[in-house]
């Protein structure tokens, strides 16, 4: 590869990794206001002490923590489908209830 093919593999890169806001005024990338400065800088910290506490782990510690990882993810996805069954449910219970008014509470209703 030459220099031109180096330069423009790295501008594509650039491109693949940065986030794209189809919102954003001029059309080009904004990285979350949150993700700037200080708080990107203690995010990646916090990242690689991780990394690097994990690294130190025997592989049992690593299997353990790998373990309860998948305990929470399943344990934060399962709560996300109650809630959105409850929210189903009280759509539902809620259509329910104006039939019941519409049908037989409303056509009694005295007439103005």
């Amino acid at each position: 590869m030459n220099s031109q093919d180096r330069q423009k593999s790295r501008e594509v890169e650039v491109e693949v990794e940065s986030p794209f806001n189809p919102f954003s005024p001029n059309g080009k990338p904004q990285q979350p206001s949150w993700l700037n400065g200080k708080n990107r800088e203690k995010a990646q910290q916090y990242l690689q002490q991780a990394r690097e506490w994990f690294d130190r782990l025997p592989v049992v510690g690593k299997v353990i923590v790998g373990l309860f990882a998948i305990s929470v993810s399943f344990s934060l996805l399962k709560t996300v489908f109650q809630i959105v069954s409850a929210l189903i449910s009280m759509a539902i219970l809620g259509v329910l209830i104006y039939g019941v008014y519409k049908f037989f509470i409303a056509p009694q209703s005295p007439e103005s």
